[in-house]
């Protein structure tokens, strides 16, 4: 029979934390006061220097290079409605957040990058 382990030290609370947070930002939601679409990718451990989004025919690519070989590729394609020209991205503590806005316009949506925020 196993017994139920307690471990309470700061750096176990801490690690717990952030592995809580990670697993609640795994999964892509939606912001309910503004209908924008919120993904989040986890990249801890990686240069951000390696990664790179693009977007091209509202299909959205997230890469994440290192050494000049791709690691991590993620391909999706958003629906119509969104704002494709107006997507942010912010790098933080491993943690790739990419926002995409609801439409205001209906506007045709051109290929371009990405530029991703990374804050330390």
């Amino acid at each position: 029979m196993y017994s139920k382990l307690s471990v309470s030290s700061p750096l176990f609370n801490t690690l717990r934390t952030y592995e809580n947070l990670l697993k609640a930002t795994t999964e892509g939601t939606t912001n309910l006061k503004t209908n924008d679409i919120v993904e989040h990718f986890n990249f801890a451990g990686y240069d951000p220097a390696g990664l790179s989004i693009t977007v091209k025919d509202r299909v959205i690519s997230i890469t994440m290079s290192k050494d000049g070989k791709v690691v991590s590729r993620e391909d999706f394609t958003i629906a119509k409605g969104y704002d494709l020209d107006n997507i942010k991205a912010e790098y933080k503590f491993g943690l790739l957040t990419v926002t995409i806005p609801k439409q205001t316009l209906k506007e045709q949506t051109q290929p371009r990058s990405v530029s991703v925020n990374v804050t330390a």
